[in-house]
């Protein structure tokens, strides 16, 4: 599931196009939106699903008779079908194109341009993928059915066809003779830039917001008038945009947590109910890992893995119980600090040099090599990796808490020797441990022995499939998501042709890169880890 990380990713993404824009063309980037019912998922006959949802009034005062329907507008057929009834059916008619915003928080993204605002929570595998305007009009022109193995779900699930222009043809083997399609729920479309919203899992949920006057970027400000309408209430405030709000939030935790006084601040805007509920979420938890994931109230944009690297920033055990760690001042003063500490990096510019940074050569699906090594070597730290290369300050922090002693048990009294301590800059290869406790799996380098009533206690150190040895499937970073995974090259594939291999020489910017990636450096990349 895309978190913090991924998000910001896209925040910045779209932002980069926006500037792009503005400094070539020296005006702002207009866009409308377009909705595609015919992708969006199906309930089943216990289970009802909806993708698209929509404001109620009177917040928001759209009027359908500011956007009449151009007589020659015919929208398409399974649009029409699936979006018969639904509030959302609005939508299928060409819509005002105004100066696009976009804003993030946690794990939550609002895009807005002309007099709508759409809300996207990308489900497990959703996200956008940029494309030019053209490549996105012939796409949309031609449909087939989904990849559901129902045949009658498939014909209303659909999916659209990717020309080969955006692709790799042959890069790997693919099912249906190399066709690649794309389940495309709605599109910000600009003039020569379009930004697609995606999720082959269909499981990514919109929501419309809709205004009877133009949306500005002043409505994307924390604390501006539809500042909290924008947002679903069960996701509290972003620890990077709104740190001290946040820190708020994680005090109200705490209070829940130890069962002591929990009303809230002014600023926080809670009732009693969401009050009474986050209480409740607070002493269910069992780890500080389960607190993090499941409690978006006031951890937003934390998942499994940021959640994972945090902890390990923090040299703190996943399974450490939150009413032990909101006792202990140290540890929760180090968890208040670190939660936007940890976050800022995905907005900084090391982070969009490193893993947003876009070829100079190869199609819009092209997999990103480069920044898929940059996320999982250096974005990604313990999370479903078998070693981590870590600074001298913090390898010797945990030294001397007597974490990577075996014959420690965390919490008690350690004098740490000297030889233990690393004086280099890095420690390279400290390997990463694999714990279990019920269900959950903890990924942490600490070795020493938690008090036995801590979740994992009773768990054995195994070592962890490397995320960097996946393959073809998806995992985590920019990089790694179904459209682009189609479109990594597969080592066996790639002949081995004798002579040098072409450069493909664009007159962008940067190095002429080689029109392939060679079999060799393919299948080093397949054995890391």
């Amino acid at each position: 599931m895309p978190e913090l990380d991924i998000l910001h990713g896209f925040y910045l993404q779209t932002r980069r196009i926006i500037k792009q824009w503005e400094e070539s063309h020296g005006g702002p980037f207009t866009a409308s939106l377009q909705l595609f019912p015919r992708a969006f998922a199906l309930g089943t006959k216990t289970k009802s699903y909806t993708t698209c949802t929509v404001a109620d009034k009177p917040l928001f005062d759209y009027a359908e008779e500011l956007e009449p329907i151009p007589a020659d507008y015919q929208p398409a057929a399974q649009d029409v079908l699936r979006a018969a009834g639904k509030p959302y059916a609005r939508y299928l008619k060409p819509l005002l194109a105004g100066p696009l915003c976009v804003k993030v928080r946690g794990k939550e993204i609002v895009f807005a341009a002309g007099l709508h605002a759409m809300r996207v929570h990308f489900g497990l595998e959703g996200n956008i993928i940029p494309v030019p305007t053209s490549a996105f009009r012939q796409m949309i022109s031609v449909d087939c059915p989904g990849s559901s193995k129902e045949r009658h779900r498939a014909e209303k699930m659909r999916s659209f066809m990717v020309p080969p222009e955006l692709t790799i043809p042959g890069a790997r083997d693919l099912p249906k003779n190399g066709e690649q399609t794309m389940a495309i729920f709605a599109a910000i479309v600009g003039e020569e830039d379009t930004i697609l919203i995606v999720d082959h899992n269909r499981l990514t949920r919109l929501h419309m917001m809709s205004l009877a006057r133009p949306w500005s970027a002043d409505d994307m400000i924390v604390d501006s008038p539809l500042w909290s309408a924008l947002w679903t209430t069960n996701h509290g405030p972003d620890w990077i945009d709104e740190p001290e709000l946040a820190a708020s939030m994680l005090d109200i935790w705490r209070r829940a947590t130890l069962a002591v006084n929990t009303s809230c601040p002014v600023r926080i805007q809670m009732d009693q109910d969401n009050l009474t509920e986050l209480v409740n979420k607070a002493q269910r938890a069992s780890s500080i890992l389960s607190a993090l994931v499941s409690m978006q109230e006031v951890f937003n944009g934390y998942g499994q893995h940021t959640a994972m690297d945090l902890l390990y920033h923090l040299a703190i055990w996943p399974g450490m119980p939150p009413r032990e760690l909101c006792t202990d001042e140290d540890i929760y003063q180090r968890l208040r600090a670190g939660l936007s500490t940890y976050a800022l990096q995905y907005s900084s510019a090391r982070f969009q040099s490193r893993c947003l940074l876009v070829p100079n050569h190869g199609p819009p699906l092209a997999f990103n090599y480069t920044s898929d090594d940059n996320y999982t070597n250096q974005f990604l730290n313990v999370y479903r990796k078998c070693t981590v290369k870590m600074e001298a300050e913090l390898f010797n922090y945990y030294a001397m808490l007597g974490l990577l002693d075996p014959a420690h048990i965390i919490g008690a009294p350690y004098v740490c020797n000297v030889s233990d301590l690393a004086f280099v800059a890095y420690k390279r290869y400290v390997p990463v441990y694999e714990y279990k406790a019920g269900s959950t799996t903890f990924y942490s380098i600490i070795a020493a022995a938690c008090p036995s009533h801590w979740p994992g206690a009773d768990s054995n150190a195994a070592v962890p499939n490397d995320v960097r040895a996946a393959g073809f499937a998806t995992t985590i970073g920019l990089a790694s998501f179904h459209a682009y995974k189609q479109n990594q090259y597969d080592w066996e594939n790639v002949g081995a042709k004798g002579g040098r291999i072409a450069v493909e020489r664009t007159g962008k910017p940067g190095r002429p890169a080689k029109a392939r990636p060679t079999r060799e450096a393919l299948r080093r990349r397949a054995e890391l880890g």
